[in-house]
Formats: C-alpha cells, sequence, structure tokens
C-alpha cells in the first residue's frame, strides 16, 4: 500500500484558531505573562519616573473678551479659550516663572471640553517640583493677566477722561442752555464710568479664577506600570496565539480518525481504543478475567469486528499487532481485543512475540513458560505451549517466555521453524492475534517470516503522520498487507 501523505494544508479559521489556542495554551498563557511582565519591566527601567501637578482655572468670559478682544468677538467662546490657552504657554509667562523658579521649565496648557475651564499641568522628575513648576507658571500666568486687566482699565479711564475735559470745553464755549444740559449729562455719565472703572481696577483679577491650586502628586504618572503590562499582556496574547497557530498549522500529530484518512489516503482506521500505559511506563496492566471488560469491553469488540471483516477471505487469519512507539501497551491491547472477540464465540488465539518486553503473560494473570522460546527450542509441545483461557473455552494463548538474555531475531531464524509450522497447522477458524516488537526491533521482519497482515497501533496527539508514512511504506516495500491503523486515545471512547 503506497501511502503519498503530504503534510496537511489547513485553512485557519476562527474554529481552528480557538483550538490552536486549546492546544496550546501553556505556550499562549506562558507568552500572555512574560510579556506583561517584561514590558511592564522594560519601561520602569528606561524611562524615569514623573509626577504630574495640574492647576485648574475658570475663565471669566465676558471679563476676559473685554480685555484681550475687540467686542465683536466676544460672542466666541471657544476663541476666548484657545486664545488664554496660547496665553498661557506664550514666552513671556515662561521668563516670569523661570525668574521666580530660579531653572528653567516648562507646562502644558489644555481647555477642558465644553467648560471655560484651563488646566496648567507639569511634568517634573519629583513631586515636589512638579507642584512648585506648576504653581509658579499659574502665578506668572494670572499675575499678568491683571498687569494686562489693569493697563486696559487704565487706557480706556483715561480715555474717558480726556473725552470728559473735551466735553467741558464745549460745554463752556455752549451759549445754548438746551446744549449745555446735553453736555452736562454726557459728562456726568462718563464720570461715572470712570469711577465704575477705578473700582474694577482695584478689584482686577484678569477675567481667570483659580479653581484647583495645584497638588503635590502621592505616585508617579510615569511609567504606568498597570497600563504596560497590560499592553504587554495583549501583546503576549497576540504572539503566543501567533506561535499557536504556526505550531497547529504545520502539527503532523496524530488526532482524529478523520485527519488520518484524510492525510493517507487509502488507509482504513479499524477503531479507537482507550490509551492503556505501556509495561515499564506506569505500573503493570491490568489482569484480566471473567469480571473484567465487562464495561469497556465494546472498543475492543468492535476492533475485533473490524479486524475480522478485513481479512474476510483471508487464511490462515493472522495478524500481526505493532506499536509505531514503545509507549503504546501492544501486548495489553492484543489480550483485550483477542478476549472481546473470544466473548462473541469466535475461535481466538493471542500470542505475545516481543521477546524484549513481553506482557502478555501479566495481561492474564499466568506464568510466561511454557511459550515462544520453549517451544522454538523442541522443550515444549504446541499444546503445552498453546493453553487455554480459564474464562474463555474459545481461547487460546502462547506466551513470550522471560529471557533477558533473548535474542529477538530469533524467532526469524532457523530455530523458529517450529513456531512456524505449529502457527501454519491452526485450525482455519482461529483468529490470531500476535503482539509484535516495536517496528525498529523485528516487527516488520516478524510480519514478514508469518505472511500476516499488520495493524499498526498509532498514538493520539503523539504519533505523526510523517512516521505513520514511513512505515507504510516499509512494509510495502516488502510486499506485507497493511490492514488498518487503530488510534490508541488519550481521551476517552465513546461506546
Amino acid at each position: 500500500m503506497e501511502s503519498t501523505y503530504e503534510p496537511p494544508s489547513r485553512a485557519i479559521g476562527t474554529r481552528e484558531i480557538l483550538i490552536a489556542m486549546r492546544r496550546s495554551w501553556a505556550l499562549v498563557l506562558a507568552c500572555a505573562v512574560l510579556g506583561g511582565l517584561a514590558l511592564a519591566g522594560l519601561t520602569m527601567w528606561l524611562q524615569p519616573q514623573t509626577y504630574t501637578s495640574t492647576a485648574v482655572l475658570l475663565v471669566n468670559q465676558e471679563v476676559a473678551s473685554d480685555l484681550l478682544h475687540p467686542l465683536p468677538q466676544q460672542d466666541d467662546p471657544d476663541r476666548v479659550i484657545e486664545n488664554e490657552t496660547t496665553f498661557a504657554e506664550s514666552r513671556s509667562v515662561e521668563v516670569r516663572a523661570e525668574d521666580e523658579l530660579g531653572f528653567e521649565a516648562s507646562i502644558t496648557a489644555t481647555p477642558r471640553a465644553a467648560a471655560d475651564v484651563l488646566e496648567i499641568t507639569a511634568t517634573e522628575e519629583t513631586a515636589e517640583r512638579s507642584q512648585q513648576v506648576a504653581s509658579a507658571f499659574t502665578t506668572a500666568y494670572l499675575d499678568l493677566r491683571v498687569e494686562a486687566d489693569q493697563a486696559l482699565l487704565d487706557q480706556n479711564i483715561r480715555a474717558l477722561e480726556d473725552e470728559t475735559e473735551q466735553l467741558k470745553i464745549e460745554m463752556d464755549a455752549a451759549t445754548n442752555a438746551a446744549a449745555r444740559d446735553r453736555l452736562m449729562a454726557r459728562i456726568e455719565e462718563y464720570e461715572r464710568s470712570i469711577n465704575e472703572l477705578r473700582v474694577s481696577s482695584y478689584a482686577a483679577t484678569g477675567g481667570v479664577v483659580v479653581v484647583a491650586e495645584p497638588d503635590l502628586p502621592p505616585e508617579p504618572t510615569s511609567p504606568n506600570t498597570v497600563r504596560n503590562g497590560l499592553i504587554g499582556v495583549i501583546l503576549g496574547l497576540a504572539l503566543g496565539t501567533t506561535l499557536a497557530v504556526v505550531r497547529f498549522g504545520t502539527d503532523d500529530r496524530v488526532r482524529s480518525p478523520a485527519e488520518i484518512e484524510a492525510a493517507l489516503p487509502g488507509v482504513v482506521v479499524l477503531g479507537e481504543v482507550p490509551h492503556l500505559p505501556a509495561p515499564g511506563t506506569n505500573g503493570v496492566p491490568q489482569v484480566l478475567d471473567d469480571e473484567t471488560t465487562t464495561g469497556d469491553s465494546v472498543p475492543y469488540r468492535d476492533l475485533a469486528s473490524a479486524i475480522q471483516n478485513r481479512l474476510s477471505g483471508r487464511d490462515p487469519r493472522l495478524v500481526v499487532v505493532l506499536g509505531l512507539d514503545d509507549t503504546i501497551a501492544v501486548g495489553e491491547l492484543v489480550g483485550r481485543v483477542a478476549l472481546a472477540n473470544a466473548r462473541t464465540g469466535k475461535n481466538t488465539i493471542a500470542i505475545d512475540a516481543n521477546l524484549t518486553a513481553p506482557s502478555l503473560h501479566r495481561v492474564f494473570g499466568t506464568s510466561d513458560s511454557p511459550g515462544i522460546l520453549s517451544l522454538s527450542r523442541g522443550e515444549s509441545t504446541p499444546w503445552e505451549a498453546f493453553r487455554k483461557v480459564d474464562f474463555a473455552s474459545n481461547m487460546r494463548l502462547l506466551t513470550a517466555d522471560a529471557d533477558a538474555t533473548a535474542d529477538p531475531g530469533l524467532l526469524f531464524g532457523e530455530e523458529a521453524s517450529r513456531f512456524f509450522q505449529t502457527v501454519g497447522l491452526l485450525d482455519q477458524d482461529f483468529l490470531a492475534l500476535i503482539a509484535g516488537p516495536d517496528l525498529d526491533a523485528g516487527g516488520p521482519a516478524l510480519a514478514s517470516a508469518l505472511e500476516a497482515a499488520v495493524v499498526i497501533v498509532v498514538r493520539e496527539g503523539s504519533s505523526r503522520l510523517t512516521r505513520v508514512r514511513e512505515a507504510l511504506r516499509r512494509f510495502d516495500r516488502v510486499g506485507l498487507e497493511v490492514a488498518g491503523l487503530v488510534l490508541d486515545r488519550e481521551h476517552p471512547v465513546s461506546s
């Protein structure tokens, strides 16, 4: 069976992104945490601490307009606030404030939206300095506004006084009583205006009132560690998600039967079984007896039925079950599938051909001898080696003798003829399931010697499709039939 597998090309949509994030949640979380810590720490290291102090001023539109603008512009409040902002940031205010401070400084004047309010803000390296600068600029701005107010009032008073003197001259020259009365009325009106302006000059404020004095900031406003940390978390999430999506798009690990069959045209997934820890990785296998596997036998019974269907018309029905790696408990899997098949009333043989890590005898709680080695060496008869299972009368068991020094190639040499002849003489009605060694430990050679069909067990989330492809090509080169794949699931298998 020649596989034309190519690494899968996946269209990335919202669903795929969510799947990628779920599969690589640890990576995404690590990037988010590290991003937040890194950006917050970097800004704290590179950016000096600064403190901000602000004075809040209320601008009296009418007075300010009278003082600074001609009458036609009094109805434009935005223009008044804009001019006040420009004046607060002017060089004249800056020079006056720096003379008081004794050092160079600057502020920012900002009008508050939809209000006649002006904010003068100073940003400095210490809290005290920021308050000092804001206070100095506020005082300088107010003083210059008062001076401008006083100068304008004085100018208006002088203009009215000159006009009054001129009216008095005209009144002295007038001969008509009515004309003299009119001139006297105008003189009195001007004198009242002069008195009002003089009263205003005593209380001149420049049209600006301080609403809030510059405060002493309790903590730095920059760098904003919380804000920078949140930005770092967001950037880290984006980076982690990108890496997760890239990993998802290039990941060829086995995930589901649909992915296997889509990526490997012509390959049949015979079934799914729950993961069974391999011997030596997580304790010993569960011992099977008449009471066990009744509740979880459905996946194994379905797998046995699928194998039977794939081998329909083939005699003898010999199947070598091989794990793609050593994390798969092939021996226990073969035992459970064989038992499930036998419980349907079919004759079944389970054989352990893994000489380096035998496990089938532990699965059934029996002795490992006599077994394949004893049979191959002529130390036992087939009827002694092929033992009946007490709680499944139509099932026989051939174990692998425990011999740490045994050469795995023993089953493929001349000494193996007795074993092969025995298997060949078995009742043709039997389904023989053989737990073979790993792919790299003689599994293909065993299957080739027996001329048996092959079932490859792949592990969900661990086995890679590229390795499955290599195994398929390996069997195809020696002319062996791969009946199909079995998916060893990490998650529960629905029955």
